[in-house]
């Protein structure tokens, strides 16, 4: 088991606290970064890129507005009252359509799994992005279009 890490700034006692259980090589290893990169941020030593910081927010599941200043809730908007993130079944089916209609009028293949993979990315790139269900509408269609091109 690694040292317990002292540290000094408030960026780096969130990021421990964000952690949790985890320990330092695992979430190094998810991380793709070296473990004393990891525990030079826990220290307070060195702060990560941009780059960094996304991953950090994805794979611990923090808001960065918490992550980088204290403020908010750890786990962000949704996190109220519930740990669970409920699915929009209706945006589900949506995304699934109308890409599987996409991809028949263009008369290209899309294997189930492609489909999968495919909507769970927008699914999940709609509902972060979006605070409404028109702004996933107009979302949705922007997606549409790219994927068009």
């Amino acid at each position: 088991m690694g040292r317990t890490l002292k540290p000094s700034t408030p960026f780096a006692q969130r990021l421990i606290e964000a952690r949790g259980a985890v320990s330092r090589v695992e979430l190094a290893g998810v991380l793709g970064c070296p473990v004393e990169t990891l525990g030079n941020y826990e220290r307070g030593r060195t702060f990560p890129d941009l780059a960094m910081l996304a991953r950090l927010k994805r794979v611990l599941g923090v808001s960065l507005d918490w992550l980088l200043t204290g403020e908010g809730s750890m786990r962000g908007i949704r996190d109220e009252g519930s740990s669970a993130y409920p699915l929009d079944e209706r945006l589900l089916r949506q995304i699934a359509e109308e890409i599987v209609l996409l991809f028949e009028a263009e008369q290209r293949p899309l294997s189930p799994v492609d489909l999968v993979i495919m909507v769970a990315a927008w699914y999940n790139d709609l509902t972060v992005a979006c605070r409404s269900a028109e702004e996933q509408v107009v979302g949705l269609r922007v997606m549409l279009q790219r994927l068009r091109r």
